[in-house]
């Protein structure tokens, strides 16, 4: 009889096997073999990245292995418009510096002393950049020419605008970047007198960071 012959080894490391066997009368005996089994250290491959959140204007990523029981690291970093610099690295943490907005599945393979293997993927965004124009005066004449006072850019996933006399009143509010202001208080009545107005704009462009824009928008008439 084995004892727990169907036992995982937990670690890497040798192992003795001990025998023990009954005869039909009762009788036992056992041998043990020792450092009879040798478990190999077997890799596992991870890795982490910084900055979670990528732009393309600032597009250097940090590479770092979490890996366990890894002497040799190979990288590649799935840059098919990689030119100047190698798409792949040996480093344990190399950094890496894409070119171009997309999705890029990077790979890490680990290797021992051993030569037993792991491999990981993991997928990465470079995001494009955020624009953003604001113009400084507009003319609601009824034309169909500079009617409306409305901010423009792309890439952007959240806007807030309001829009105050000099007063300090509060006369135009809107959370949708295609909504802008056409010259009338909240919306109602006759076209505001010819004025300087100020306006407090915050917007959150793709990679979640916030912008607040704090100026001044004639009406010209």
């Amino acid at each position: 009889i084995v004892q727990n012959p169907s036992n995982a080894f937990e670690s890497a490391g040798s192992y003795s096997v001990t025998l023990t066997v009954t005869a039909a009368n009762g009788c036992t005996n056992s041998a043990t073999v020792t450092n009879m089994i040798q478990v190999l250290a077997v890799p596992q491959a991870d890795f982490v990245y910084a900055p979670e959140l990528i732009s393309i204007t600032a597009p250097t990523v940090s590479f770092n292995t979490t890996s366990t029981n890894a002497t040799s690291w190979t990288w590649n970093f799935d840059d098919l418009y990689a030119s100047s610099q190698a798409n792949t690295s040996n480093a344990p943490n190399p950094n890496y510096t894409y070119s171009e907005v997309g999705e890029y599945c990077v790979k890490l393979i680990v290797s021992n002393q051993n030569m037993c293997f792991d491999s990981i993927v993991h997928c990465l965004d470079i995001k494009p950049d955020y624009t953003f124009f604001i113009p400084n005066a507009f003319t609601p004449n009824g034309s169909g020419l500079n009617d409306v006072f409305k901010p423009k850019g792309e890439n952007i996933v959240e806007f807030t605008m309001r829009i105050f006399d000099r007063w300090g009143n509060e006369v135009f509010t809107s959370t949708n970047m295609n909504d802008g202001w056409d010259g009338r208080v909240k919306g109602k009545g006759q076209i505001a007198q010819v004025d300087v107005y100020a306006y407090i704009i915050e917007i959150k462009d793709t990679i979640g960071e916030y912008h607040k824009y704090i100026g001044h928008v004639t009406i010209v008439k």
